[in-house]
């Protein structure tokens, strides 16, 4: 009788450690938890493959259609965002005697005068700031003897020369321009592109911002047969369009524009290397080592080196052209679309997502032609690239693993917070408003930081923009 009590109590107490264990074993952790709240309102969707090149649309169960920025290329298209060389006079002549630049809340609404940001620098004279001296250190003419610069003669510009890292942004429209990081401006002494996540308030003053060169062989201006070429790629200015009797005197009035430090359009973004290389802040000369392997991947020859001629040269807007048609639409046409995953041969290689949908469709067509040419500069010449479709759980956890990257602030002296994630495999860089995020606080990791951290923010998804990369 006391073997059998004894064997019950044995049998009894297995059964309630096995109960535990298993129990243990599938109650989701604190952090499972935690993920699930964070990406609840995100869906990664069935994949979109044309080639090589694979796209998971990501929506928002939650409709996010607030469309609250400009962007770079709707203003230069309808000539309410002015960018020029440090030196050149911007169309609306010299400013007041006496004005500054003091840095003014681009999230404002227009419709009042733009209020002072409380966690905004000091006041600074003429367009000396921290946004704009960010990115402006590794100027190679600074230290020459033979510097091609000329000074202008611009009285109301403190530095009135041209600078390799720097261009001055106006934003005349009536909402703030929001400018991402490797978009890519034709015209002035050189093709530049935007060096980091930035606002730019809506309120006539000219801002200095940080950029890289990505057209190493040339410093100074471009024949019309030239911006001919470039107007039909980038779609050209329609203020000048709508004032001009015929397309000569567009091409026309275009080039001498650009020629007097005026960039006139904005013809793609760079591709994921060349992007990590100007969001990691590696320097110019690592942006032009990956432009120039850009260039002989995919087999232009520019004779000044020029990253544009990717989205200008025949052969290869041609190889182009042809993801452009099957993935545009379908992906654009997405109801409560954010933002893409996008894998090439198979693998894993990005992600951007945005705050609303209006946002990402309008910079979808340029997103996608980086994405491209990612997919089409390693195919042979007349080769069809055979398709290597990447699963839907792949991309699910590639998000997942961008999700957990643990991360710190890297720059609060702008109208952004912006951060930078990584873990062994990936890489990710998010913007946030500073309103929105505890600037004074430690710094916290992934989306599951209560602070600004990827894409927690306080809310995910609450940052404009976060893009992610695999190593």
């Amino acid at each position: 009788m006391k073997g059998t009590r004894l064997f019950l109590l044995v049998g009894t107490a297995v059964v309630g450690i096995a109960y535990l264990v298993f129990s243990a074993a599938s109650r989701p952790t604190r952090r499972d938890t935690q993920m699930a709240q964070l990406t609840d309102d995100f869906v990664i969707g069935e994949p979109l493959t044309f080639q090589n090149l694979t796209i998971f649309p990501i929506t928002s169960k939650t409709p996010r259609n607030v469309d609250r920025f400009i962007t770079l290329d709707e203003g230069l298209q309808a000539g309410t965002i002015e960018i020029v060389e440090r030196g050149a006079v911007p169309s609306y002549g010299t400013p007041p005697q006496g004005s500054t630049t003091e840095q003014t809340d681009p999230f404002a609404q227009p419709s009042s005068p733009p209020a002072a940001d409380p966690f905004g620098a000091p006041p600074a004279t003429g367009i000396e700031t921290d946004t704009a001296r960010s990115l402006a250190t590794d100027d190679p003419f600074a230290d020459s003897p033979q510097d091609p610069r000329t000074p202008p003669g611009n009285d109301w510009d403190p530095v009135a020369a041209n600078a390799v890292n720097e261009l001055v942004v106006i934003n005349h429209s009536d909402k703030p321009l929001y400018l991402m990081p490797g978009e890519i401006v034709v015209g002035g002494s050189q093709d530049r592109t935007i060096g980091q996540e930035l606002v730019i308030a809506p309120d006539n003053k000219p801002v200095a911002i940080g950029v890289y060169c990505v057209e190493s062989g040339r410093w100074g201006g471009r024949d019309q047969q030239t911006y001919a070429q470039l107007l039909e790629a980038t779609g050209g200015p329609t203020a000048i369009t709508a004032n001009s009797a015929n397309l000569s005197l567009v091409v026309s009035e275009t080039t001498e524009l650009a020629n007097a430090g005026k960039f006139v359009g904005s013809i793609g973004s760079l591709n994921k290397s060349a992007r990590i290389a100007v969001q990691s802040g590696e320097g110019q000369g690592k942006v032009w080592e990956e432009v120039a392997t850009e260039n002989g991947r995919n087999r232009v020859q520019p004779p000044t080196g020029t990253f544009a001629s990717n989205y200008l040269d025949v052969n290869s807007t041609e190889r182009l052209s042809l993801y452009l048609e099957k993935l545009q639409r379908p992906i654009e046409e997405t109801e409560n679309i954010v933002g893409v995953i996008v894998a090439v041969n198979g693998e894993m290689e990005s992600m951007d997502v945005f705050e609303s949908t209006p946002l990402f469709r309008k910079l979808w067509p340029k997103l996608l032609k980086s994405y491209a040419l990612d997919a089409a500069s390693g195919a042979e010449d007349g080769q069809e690239v055979a398709g290597q479709v990447a699963a839907q759980n792949d991309a699910v956890a590639f998000f997942h693993e961008v999700a957990q990257a643990r991360g710190e602030m890297t720059d609060t002296s702008c109208d952004l917070a912006l951060s930078k994630g990584e873990n062994d495999h990936v890489l990710l860089f998010s913007a946030h408003e500073r309103r929105n995020v505890d600037v004074g606080g430690p710094a916290l990791g992934g989306f599951g930081g209560s602070g600004m951290g990827g894409m927690g923010g306080g809310s995910f998804g609450s940052a404009i923009h976060n893009s992610g990369f695999a190593k």
